[in-house]
């Protein structure tokens, strides 16, 4: 109870003073690299150009920021032998921002059409690539992940059963050709359900930045297991 008194305020204040300022400067930031790479995933751009509301997109579509994104490629320390499957890639930021990392191929998986679209032309415009990738128009929990995949990256898209279906899709991968596999699961609401299956050990977690409460701390932890 103490705890959470003495948040209570802190949470106020960074909701009402912090969170509108980062996501100015957030905007900046993701319109400066964008622009670099010649790829569009800025929130407030790809919801303009999908017809969306923002505030719907930041709580139901948003993705990890391009610093999120950039400290999470480094903390996997990819090898030119790894296959990345990011499943529910929306606008393919984590794709075209691996990209610049060499890896053997990179697969993005999106069920939108129009997320899809987008992630495919962000692939194709991205400069200066190191690695290549290709965007899936397909539903995770249907999709056969490919026996050569050594990393599955997933940014909280679902919950409940159509997670528990994809986490088995993970494990037939793995089944099929037995090898060193990781899933990497970016705001970790079932963490438990992974647990429970007990095909997947938490081997690393870490946090991209910090947030007052554990429910808004949550958001920004990678869980990293080892699968099999």
């Amino acid at each position: 109870m103490a705890d959470a008194r003495v948040l209570a305020p802190v949470r106020v204040v960074f909701a009402r003073v912090v969170k509108p300022a980062q996501l100015v400067a957030r905007r900046i930031l993701s319109t400066t690299i964008d622009r670099r790479l010649g790829v569009v995933t800025t929130d407030e751009r790809v919801a303009r150009d999908l017809g969306l509301d923002i505030g719907l997109f930041r709580r139901t579509w948003r993705s990890l920021g391009w610093l999120g994104t950039w400290r999470l490629l480094r903390k996997l320390e990819f090898t030119a032998d790894d296959v990345l499957l990011d499943i529910g890639c929306g606008a393919g930021r984590v794709v075209v921002g691996a990209m610049g990392r060499p890896l053997g191929r990179i697969i993005g998986i999106e069920i939108d059409e129009a997320f899809a679209g987008l992630a495919a032309r962000n692939v194709s415009a991205r400069r200066r690539p190191r690695s290549s990738a290709e965007i899936v128009l397909a539903d995770a929990t249907q999709y056969e992940i490919p026996t050569d995949v050594t990393m599955v990256y997933l940014y909280n898209p679902f919950r409940g059963p159509l997670f528990e279906q994809t986490l088995e899709r993970i494990r037939a991968s793995h089944a099929a050709n037995p090898r060193r596999m990781r899933f990497v699961y970016a705001n970790p609401v079932e963490h438990d359900m992974v647990l429970a299956t007990n095909a997947f050990d938490l081997v690393d977690g870490f946090l991209l930045a910090w947030r007052p409460g554990r429910a808004w701390s949550r958001t920004q932890r990678i869980n990293v297991y080892q699968v099999g």
